[in-house]
């Protein structure tokens, strides 16, 4: 796990330092957006709730 400019979480959203947990909302967010946050943020949950269920498919000791 590498860690980022300043940020709290991987690339896959896992925080640095605590195992097992992902944040999936707009902290997430490297800039302002000039429009409403609703879509990014169901985005962003969308594409956490698929890289979960990557990780729980994947056999025991690959990732």
């Amino acid at each position: 796990m590498r860690r980022g400019l300043g940020g709290v979480v991987d690339d896959e959203l896992r925080v640095y330092g605590v195992k097992g947990l992902r944040v999936a909302d707009a902290s997430i967010i490297p800039t302002l957006v000039a429009a409403t946050t609703q879509l990014t943020v169901y985005t962003i949950a969308e594409k956490v709730a698929a890289m979960i269920k990557e990780t729980w498919e994947r056999p025991h000791g690959q990732g």
